[in-house]
């Protein structure tokens, strides 16, 4: 079995599940366990398929976007907030320390887009691509694109980043419905002279192209 945690088939949430003997009589007695978030129960073969599929999606999410803010220069505040253009200023940015701290928050933020992909559905996307300055080929922050959902509507998240000082960043957040799929970007653009992947969870297997820290 993998070392990674068990998740919940229905919500992707880590399961706790017992260990050594007791994971192997669990298995054996083929019990159930059941999800602290949502109540529902499920086998621990359905929690480890679930475990390893989305760790995949989360992986391959992951490279792409630590790739990819190779690019992304170290901003001040005031430069950084023009970035991202809030619609309400300060209380709808998000401050994040370091580079494990954006990686927690925005597996929260699409973890239904990861728990979809993981299930199978096509029509769960993410997109990864760079926020240019006006008016030239220059990366100053990240734009991701997520949309999920099997109804008429689709839930929706655009989550646009920037460095902010030397470590830390800046994120804003908008939520929404959609009755359109994303539209297909560009496969490429050229920033500063290098060519960057514009990532598509859809097309998972083109690398960004790796800038300079």
């Amino acid at each position: 079995m993998s070392d990674k945690p068990l998740m919940c088939p229905a919500c992707a949430t880590h399961i706790d599940a017992p260990h050594g003997l007791a994971a192997v009589l669990v298995m054996l007695q083929r019990a159930h366990l059941k999800c602290r978030k949502c109540g529902r129960n499920s086998h621990p073969k359905d929690a480890q398929i679930m475990s390893d599929s989305y760790n995949h999606w989360f992986g391959q999410f992951r490279l792409q976007i630590e790739a990819a803010m190779g690019y992304l220069p170290h901003l001040e505040r005031g430069p950084a907030i023009e970035v991202l253009k809030p619609r309400h200023f300060d209380d709808d940015i998000h401050h994040l320390h370091t580079f494990r701290e954006l990686l927690r928050y925005t597996e929260e933020v699409f973890r239904p887009v990861f728990r979809d992909r993981a299930l199978g559905y096509d029509d769960a996307e993410l997109l990864i691509s760079p926020l240019n300055k006006d008016g030239s080929n220059v990366a100053m922050g990240l734009s991701l694109s997520g949309h999920c959902g099997h109804n008429h509507e689709q839930d929706c998240w655009t989550l646009l980043i920037a460095r902010y000082g030397p470590k830390g960043f800046m994120t804003y957040l908008t939520v929404g419905h959609s009755k359109h799929p994303l539209s297909e970007p560009p496969r490429s653009v050229s920033l500063e002279g290098k060519p960057i992947q514009v990532w598509s969870m859809k097309h998972h297997k083109e690398a960004v192209g790796v800038g300079s820290h």
